[in-house]
């Protein structure tokens, strides 16, 4: 479905800020809340700073955080130079990706490696409604938006040999 009002064409608005977010402020956050929770564990436990199993937690929480802002620069990244119906469809998949399946994906992770219940782990029922409520909201614009409808078109350029085809 496609409007014809012009002045909605584009990255602008909320689809800009959703851009933004995805590749500077989320990132941000993402690394800043990793070292913030590490070391407050840190610096509630210090014995445990001490232990062999803590360095492989800890290894394994900068992995995933890297790898989840990896995938939200290439989303916010495609979002921005890709103008395809699939483009949209590929950030709504990676909406909830990123947002609560991989919160369930590292709440497992420190579980295992920590041997412990993983609804333990979470510090607060906000812990896992937060990215529903993230990627429901951003879902609910990219489907409802005429911005959004008149940018990413069917008959978007073809970026053939170019990252932009991955995952379609």
């Amino acid at each position: 479905m496609s409007y014809s009002d012009d002045r909605l064409r584009g990255v602008g608005g909320w689809l800009a800020f959703l851009v933004i977010s995805l590749m500077a402020l989320g990132p941000v956050v993402g690394i800043a809340s990793t070292f913030g929770d590490l070391s407050q564990v840190e610096q509630a436990n210090p014995l445990l700073a001490a232990s062999a199993g803590w360095g492989i937690v800890k290894t394994v929480l900068w992995i995933l955080t890297l790898i989840q802002v990896a995938m939200m620069v290439f989303t916010g990244w495609r979002l921005n130079r890709d103008y395809r119906r699939s483009t949209v469809k590929f950030a709504i998949v990676m909406l909830w990706v990123m947002g609560p399946v991989w919160s369930v994906v590292t709440l497992a992770a420190i579980a295992l490696l920590m041997n412990s219940n993983p609804i333990a782990t979470a510090s607060s029922p906000l812990t896992l409604a937060r990215p529903v409520i993230w990627a429901l909201a951003w879902t609910l614009y990219l489907v409802m938006s005429r911005r959004v409808a008149n940018t990413y078109d069917e008959e978007g350029p073809e970026a053939d040999g170019d990252l932009a085809n991955v995952f379609e």
